[in-house]
């Protein structure tokens, strides 16, 4: 049995958290010995891994991974600041290196064929400097408008000659990737694993009353700048005040750091009655499934899981042009528009305006499959030492 090891930084809720849990409850545990390290012992999910699965843990020293220093100062904790200043000087010299390096001597016990940084960024750098047979870097990042590394560019390009293979959940994301660190001969595109079946059976867990009179759109993310939440409520106080969006509701679930501002901004417009913000749900999936309409309005967007969650609900979408969506959704199964307030505009309108647009989306998005188990084999062969691009 092949010895594998997966990284990842934390394990708050998030796609990149549901996309591990569901493949290490997929995969064939019979083939490999898995071990889960979680450099920061934070966070909610990753709570239903398989029980063959051991779980390791970092120590303190990486807990200023995921903040910035600014963030640090804002809060005025003189311990977070001292931290992530150290932390930064040492990313900024070889000195990283040799830290990694010893904490790797006290946290892992065995020898790893196969070890994975399943999270861009501080991941990379703790995989790379490893001693594992092959190294894996995982990209969930849409690197022509996000890149977290792009202080350390030298140091990182430096770092994936140690890998033998790059995965980017799509190919405009290895695309962009390769733009700017130059990993094309040994980089392959293996797209998000879905639990589909999981989807469909959570959302039947609960009921979700709707007005059926109503065109009732849903969206499903965190209130963070790159999902475009309150540029998303400004159009739809456009249409509000244009006598567009009349018979229709927007119900939006899930939290974040912009959440209490697209609060304010909901009563600022006064459109309470055009827009729900249901808050934070661990299964939001009925919501999903008694919409008739989902809309991805992110500014930009590596994947668009949420996507591939309405279409297996046989849910139409209205997305913004975001790196992968034409690889995710046809023209049979929604609308894609321009990136902008503009675009979603008219994207709500030709909706709103043309009941047949919606009932044909309907329709056909009833045939749509997603291939799941292509992806797991992809990924099992990936963790057997058979690196080549399928």
């Amino acid at each position: 049995m092949k010895n594998i090891l997966f990284v990842v930084d934390d394990k708050k809720m998030g796609g990149v958290s549901i996309l591990l849990e569901d493949i290490l409850n997929r995969l064939n545990l019979n083939k490999f010995n898995i071990d889960l390290l979680i450099l920061k012992n934070e966070g909610e999910l990753l709570s239903k891994i398989p029980s063959k699965i051991n779980i390791l843990y970092g120590d303190e020293f990486f807990y200023p991974i995921n903040y910035s220093l600014s963030s640090a100062i804002k809060e005025k904790k003189l311990k977070k600041i001292i931290d992530k200043a150290l932390l930064v000087l040492y990313m900024k010299t070889p000195i990283i290196k040799y830290i990694i390096k010893s904490k790797r001597k006290k946290i892992l016990k065995k020898q790893y064929d196969t070890e994975l940084a399943f999270k861009d960024g501080f991941c990379g750098l703790f995989v790379g400097y490893g001693d594992s047979k092959r190294k894996v870097q995982w990209l969930h990042a849409d690197y022509s408008s996000q890149d977290d590394i792009q202080n350390y560019k030298t140091k990182f390009k430096k770092l994936y000659k140690n890998f033998d293979r790059i995965v980017g959940i799509s190919k405009p994301v290895a695309k962009y990737f390769n733009d700017k660190y130059g990993c094309e001969d040994k980089t392959i595109c293996i797209y998000n694993f879905v639990n589909t079946q999981k989807v469909i059976e959570k959302s039947n867990e609960y009921e979700i009353k709707k007005d059926s009179k109503k065109i009732n759109f849903v969206s499903v993310g965190r209130f963070h700048k790159m999902k475009g939440y309150l540029r998303l409520i400004r159009v739809i106080n456009k249409l509000n005040q244009n006598n567009e969006f009349n018979n229709c509701h927007l119900t939006i679930v899930g939290d974040g750091p912009e959440y209490n501002e697209a609060i304010n901004l909901i009563k600022d417009y006064d459109i309470g009655d055009k827009i729900t913000l249901i808050g934070s749900k661990q299964n939001p999936f009925p919501y999903v499934k008694n919409s008739d309409c989902f809309i991805m309005g992110s500014v930009y967007e590596p994947f668009g899981l949420t996507v591939i969650e309405a279409l297996t609900l046989k849910v139409p979408v209205l997305s913004t042009e975001v790196a992968t969506i034409r690889e995710m959704l046809s023209k049979e199964y929604g609308l894609i528009v321009e990136n902008s307030e503009k675009g979603l505009y008219n994207g709500f309108k030709k909706i709103i305006n043309n009941k047949n647009l919606l009932k044909n989306y309907k329709k056909n998005v009833k045939n749509y499959q997603y291939d799941t188990k292509k992806i797991i084999k992809q990924i099992e062969n990936l963790l057997e030492g058979k690196l080549q691009n399928e």
